[in-house]
């Protein structure tokens, strides 16, 4: 074997390693979401909120007002769904 044979070797191995590690996080995330369920909560809003938490707050800002105005626009209306719902 030679040291290229030796590192494309080593490279596989690591990358099998890390896809079965990234399998037992992904199990792990479908208990926390399938426990949430089980409480009364909603999974695909926790995702949401989630991928939220992990964006940078002026990005996430700035991303809601351009959703609320796509909204406004596409509803002629200037209240939001949130906000028509209290």
């Amino acid at each position: 074997m030679t040291i290229a044979d030796d590192k494309i070797k080593s490279s596989v191995e690591r990358l099998e390693r890390l896809n079965d590690e990234i399998k037992a996080l992904n199990a792990d995330k479908a208990e926390v979401l399938a426990e949430a369920k089980s409480f009364g909560l909603d999974p695909k809003v926790i995702k949401a909120v989630v991928r939220d938490r992990a964006k940078d707050q002026q990005a996430l800002r700035e991303e809601q007002e351009i959703y609320d105005l796509y909204w406004h626009a596409a509803h002629g209306s200037r209240v939001h769904a949130r906000e028509a719902a209290e």
